[in-house]
């Protein structure tokens, strides 16, 4: 009989190997011991695996999701940047244009006319006309027919008021003054050619 701890040659019938002291008939026990922790040890192993496989993809998901947040912030303060670039250029090119249209009214007189049904069928024609004296003041005058103009006919003057000029998006002129909104026409190259009442 061999010693299954030791390896040395024993007789058969020991109960104990006489080399290393061990009890020979403890074998099968010993083995089922060592078979059972052996199981145990690879269940561990399984479970240990399996919890940093776990952890692992835990914290690839946050990584995964912290990145889509910082990409979402950069995108966020690109078009936020962006946008006030576009902002502060549209602001400061409409000024360019509307300094540029204060320039050219200085000296011109616009008339803004519309007409209407009075009473029995009378037709009233009411005319505004604005004379620019510089870039901040205008004369005013005001005139109401009944039918068109005529030649002699001229509009009364009422005072010298403030006017503002503002730029839409779309590159549309207003006129204020006077408490009244008036639509300016320009042409192509951004000459004024005429107004008319809001």
């Amino acid at each position: 009989m061999i010693c299954p701890f030791c390896g040395k040659s024993i007789p058969d019938n020991t109960m104990y190997c006489p080399e290393c002291g061990q009890s020979v008939n403890n074998k099968p026990v010993q083995k089922d011991n060592t078979d059972f922790w052996n199981s145990v040890n690879k269940e561990d192993l399984k479970r240990e695996k399996q919890y940093k496989d776990l952890v692992e993809k835990e914290s690839n998901e946050k990584r995964v999701q912290v990145r889509k947040q910082f990409f979402t912030i950069i995108m966020v303060c690109v078009v936020v940047a962006v946008s006030v670039l576009g902002f502060l250029k549209y602001q400061s090119y409409s000024k360019k244009m509307t300094d540029n249209i204060k320039q050219q009214l200085i000296g011109q007189t616009l008339t803004a006319h519309s007409d209407h049904m009075e009473g029995l069928g009378w037709i009233k024609h009411e005319y505004w006309q604005l004379t620019f004296k510089d870039e901040s003041n205008l004369d005013y005058a005001y005139i109401k027919t009944t039918g068109p103009r005529e030649k002699d006919e001229v509009p009364e003057y009422k005072g010298t008021y403030n006017y503002s000029i503002s730029r839409s998006v779309t590159g549309g002129y207003s006129v204020r003054t006077n408490g009244t909104t008036y639509k300016l026409y320009v042409n192509d190259n951004n000459i004024p050619t005429g107004i008319s009442r809001k």
